[in-house]
């Protein structure tokens, strides 16, 4: 497990390591306005993109039949589609009654990137299925390389928004391509498109339960920006974007690949011992508490200098939106644990119940900010990051308290 989980992370961080190396030219050469646009494109499509997939690339590792996963394919790609022609088209009545601007502009991408980024999950999960973390982690690594240079291509005619996302765009399309060759999977296997519902039915905890979470948690995840664009100009919304990405890069590296390698690992232990499941649980989740503490205290008392220099002039919002976030971001490293946790203990509904209230207390604080107590935007991103961290908190009491009461059942 641990050989697994150092293979994801290795691989992931390469991609990581690449994206790192291009943001200081992409705040320099494109600037805030394209980077603030791309980004609320990337907040709505992580909003959405769990509706576009049903969240049924979750149950591939557990299929086993071939059949069934590339049934679960075809759905996700039937349902895609559907929902772009539905999004197009409010869209396209957007136009009698919205100005158009950069941020509209951007908008129009959204169902191209959540097509991209469901495939993109669908055909990982694959992956893991087969057991496959090398070419998992190969993947990450190629990712990274083709998506953070293939935008610097056509820098030497234009900086447009469009020049960017035609960029990112085509590096999907390749990205995609790389994919179908390893799993040997052709367009004929997803036509005729039909959206299997007996497939649907029978994953009803991923498509009913998972899709209502991950909306949830996507909306109030991505609260800020969806504000930010709002109340301010496109160039604040690229301030901010930057700053997630900051604290998100090295976050999402490590959630991601303790994801994919504890879900073995707490799965079996679920089945066998309870008792070993919560020494298991209790030991890793004190180990990323430490991890976590010390990852915060070197940011806020070292880092300031090295990241305003690694900006360049002119993003010190960044910054200062980073310190807060942070908190709130760091500690969703621990967060797959416990959601493992009650997904295995069948109780999606204490999930969706803990994303209802997140999300209505978010949604709260940013009413009380805006209108009654007319703050800033720091002290926006700071309130919603002190929720984010005590919720967190939250979610792994809660995966404790599930496997006591399973123990003593």
């Amino acid at each position: 497990m641990l050989k697994s989980i150092v293979q994801l992370a290795s691989g992931n961080g390469i991609a990581q390591f690449a994206a790192f190396l291009s943001a200081p030219l992409l705040t320099r050469y494109y600037g805030a306005d394209v980077i603030g646009a791309f980004g609320l494109m990337a907040a709505v499509s992580g909003v959405l993109l769990p509706l576009f997939t049903l969240r049924l690339e979750l149950s591939f590792p557990s299929e086993t039949l071939k059949s069934n996963v590339i049934s679960g394919c075809s759905t996700i790609f039937s349902i895609s589609l559907l929902l772009a022609v539905l999004y197009y088209f409010l869209y396209a009545l957007s136009f009698f009654y919205l100005e158009m601007d950069l941020k509209l502009l951007a908008l129009g991408f959204v169902p191209i990137w959540c097509i991209w980024l469901g495939f993109s999950q669908a055909f990982t999960y694959i992956f893991v299925k087969d057991g496959e973390f090398t070419k998992l982690s190969f993947f990450n690594v190629l990712r990274g390389g083709i998506q953070n240079t293939i935008v610097f291509a056509p820098l030497y005619f234009s900086s447009h928004f469009f020049v960017f996302i035609g960029s990112k765009i085509v590096g999907a399309a390749l990205l995609l391509g790389w994919l179908s060759l390893q799993l040997k999977l052709k367009l004929i296997d997803f036509v005729p498109m039909r959206i299997n519902f007996k497939y649907i039915a029978r994953r009803k905890d991923f498509a009913l339960h998972g899709t209502f979470q991950a909306v949830l948690n996507g909306i109030g995840s991505y609260l800020p920006q969806f504000v930010f664009a709002l109340q301010f100009p496109v160039a604040a919304l690229g301030q901010l974007a930057m700053a997630f990405f900051i604290v998100q890069a090295p976050t999402g590296l490590f959630s991601q690949a303790i994801r994919h390698v504890f879900h073995h690992k707490l799965a079996e232990l679920y089945a066998n011992s309870r008792s070993s499941l919560l020494v298991f649980y209790i030991k890793n989740v004190v180990i990323l508490l430490v991890l976590y503490l010390i990852g915060v205290i070197v940011y806020w008392l070292f880092l300031k200098g090295i990241i305003l220099w690694y900006l360049g002039e002119g993003w010190g919002d960044a910054y200062e939106y980073s310190k807060w976030l942070v908190l709130w971001f760091g500690l969703t490293v621990i967060n797959p644990l416990p959601t493992i946790i009650i997904q295995l203990s069948k109780r999606q509904k204490i999930l969706t119940v803990y994303e209802i209230t997140y999300t209505l207390s978010r949604l709260f604080c940013v009413v009380l900010i805006i209108k009654i107590m007319n703050l800033t935007d720091v002290d926006m991103v700071k309130y919603l990051s002190c929720i984010g961290f005590g919720f967190n908190l939250v979610l792994i009491v809660i995966g404790c308290k599930l496997i006591l009461e399973d123990r003593n059942e």
